[in-house]
């Protein structure tokens, strides 16, 4: 199995780390269009299965030429390179693989090309993060479950720990992920499903307070624009209603001073006789994700917020004439960065992150003929035993989700 992986950051480190462990992957090239990314990345994995590239994803003669040959391209680079390097899949005869859809979200655009993919006898899975990604498998497993499905609800949240300091001393942010797609996924319109129809919502709207499982509890969330709000209603029929909201601060809180501030807008201002746009000048400023060096010395010198996140998703519909939900969340009890490291140590910052870890599995299933469904699909799309097999390998690599099912007596 001969796999190429275009990005050479976080997640596409974790994705190469856990393929070649694979005795039947011969081969892991490593593209980026910063060479010496790659080349760092290939030192760093000692593996002879290990070749770096410089490929422009944007670039699809590069993309082709890097590709001569594998059996899977995997996308873990930004969003806005999803459809020209699935058109470089296809057009090279391997089957694709990405984590995400958005910003600019091109999920349609991706599910119309179904029938040439399905022609051409390969699979495009999309969406294999977190979420999307678990959470359409953790969806559909309630899905097979129950006779009819009304609602998804999908929320997530960051809390910074009560009673801990806040501003003396303390870093108010943190980057955990490609700052590019995270911060514009704050100035996306957000886009619900409701009544069975596709609907956009406010910025910031939809506020409530949810309570998540303790030691999180009641948080604040908001509408969020996300993938499996444009892909459940195509595999799961009879939904009313789908639609995420988070509540990470203090992201959440930055990213609405920053709109106020108008620090978002694309339309470029003159400053000093020169012209730029705020947008491409806060993207410029914004910080790289720390290595864990650098981590290890935020956490020993106490710069850090103290912070704990929670995911559940809810899905409601009936059984048995019952109203019934099926509740998911992970089942290990959230954790502060500091206390993690204080309990586990180096290996708790180094250990692979549960996005690009989905996104590994999927692939080798992929790659090794566990998943046999073709065309493009989202993980919901896959048939009941390919997704508890993920399952079962994703618990078997820590990850594990807890279920709960609440029914109405009648």
């Amino acid at each position: 199995m001969k796999i190429l992986i275009i990005g050479c950051g976080e997640q596409g480190a974790t994705i190469a780390k856990y393929l070649i462990e694979k005795p039947d992957v011969d081969e892991v090239r490593l593209a980026d269009i910063d060479l010496k990314k790659a080349d760092t990345l290939a030192k760093n994995l000692k593996s002879s299965k290990v070749f770096p590239y410089r490929v422009d994803a944007g670039n699809i003669d590069e993309v082709l030429k890097a590709a001569e040959g594998v059996d899977i391209i995997v996308n873990a680079v930004v969003p806005r390179f999803d459809l020209p390097i699935m058109e470089a899949a296809l057009k090279s005869k391997a089957n694709y693989v990405d984590m995400a859809s958005g910003p600019p979200y091109v999920i349609d655009e991706q599910l119309g090309q179904t029938e040439k993919w399905k022609k051409a006898g390969l699979t495009a899975l999309i969406n294999t993060g977190i979420s999307p990604g678990i959470s359409n498998v953790l969806i559909a497993r309630a899905a097979d479950q129950l006779d009819s499905v009304e609602e998804v609800l999908i929320r997530s949240a960051t809390k910074i720990v009560p009673g801990t300091r806040v501003y003396e001393g303390k870093e108010l942010f943190l980057e955990t992920w490609s700052p590019e797609t995270m911060w514009q996924d704050f100035i996306e319109p957000p886009v619900i499903f409701e009544d069975g129809k596709r609907k956009t919502a406010p910025l910031f709207g939809g506020e409530e307070v949810y309570n998540f499982p303790e030691p999180v509890g009641a948080c604040t969330v908001v509408y969020h624009i996300h993938e499996e709000v444009f892909t459940l209603p195509y595999f799961i029929k009879g939904l009313k209603k789908v639609n995420m909201k988070v509540g990470w601060q203090p992201a959440l809180f930055i990213a609405k001073a920053l709109m106020e501030l108008g620090l978002f807008s694309d339309k470029p201002i003159e400053v000093n006789g020169v012209k730029v746009a705020p947008r491409k000048l806060f993207f410029k400023l914004t910080k790289p994700i720390p290595t864990t060096d650098e981590l290890i010395k935020k956490i020993e010198a106490d710069v850090l917020l103290e912070t704990i996140s929670a995911f559940v998703i809810e899905i409601k519909g009936e059984k048995a004439g019952e109203k019934t939900t099926y509740k998911y969340f992970p089942a290990e009890p959230p954790m502060t960065l500091r206390e993690g490291y204080k309990k586990y140590g180096r290996s708790f910052l180094e250990r692979p992150g549960i996005v690009g870890t989905s996104c590994a599995i999927f692939t080798y299933m992929l790659g090794s003929g566990r998943i046999k469904t073709k065309g493009v699909i989202p993980p919901e799309g896959l048939t009941k035993e390919e997704r508890d097999l993920f399952l079962k390998e994703l618990a078997e690599r820590g990850f594990v989700y807890k279920e709960v099912v609440e029914r109405s007596l009648s």
